[in-house]
């Protein structure tokens, strides 16, 4: 169940696939336009194709198990997160939470993006966000 309804967990299966089947750089770029465009599953190959990103492998995983698994699996890492989720969304990095990053992620989520990845995992963006 997801707080903002259907559209929302079919997004984040999205994600998560993202996640699982891109490069670090791919995946950010689009999950921060999926982000940005609020009109998820609808947008992300909308995203796909402005970003240049080939979107076979993640719709792959979206239409077959693979992705409400990977879904599932995210579910029960929210569920364990020390210190336990109060708000959404929730930033974490290899596993780590700050309240920092929550707060520079409600200002720019990109931003903090750009500062957690190494410089050749980051997404094209950030160089143009400097």
């Amino acid at each position: 169940m997801c707080q903002h309804g259907q559209n929302e967990c079919l997004g984040n299966i999205q994600h998560a696939c993202a996640l699982a089947k891109l490069p670090k750089n791919e995946s950010a770029a689009l999950i921060n336009c999926m982000m940005d465009n609020f009109d998820a599953p609808n947008d992300a190959e909308m995203c796909a194709t402005q970003l240049g990103i080939d979107y076979t492998r993640v719709g792959e995983c979206y239409n077959s198990w693979e992705g409400p698994t990977l879904k599932a699996a995210n579910g029960i890492r929210t569920h364990e997160l020390s210190p336990t989720l109060y708000y959404v969304p929730w930033i974490t990095y290899d596993d780590v939470w700050t309240v920092e990053d929550m707060q520079n992620s409600e200002l720019n989520l990109l931003g903090v993006i750009c500062q957690k990845l190494a410089p050749n995992e980051r997404p094209s963006l950030c160089e143009q966000s400097n």
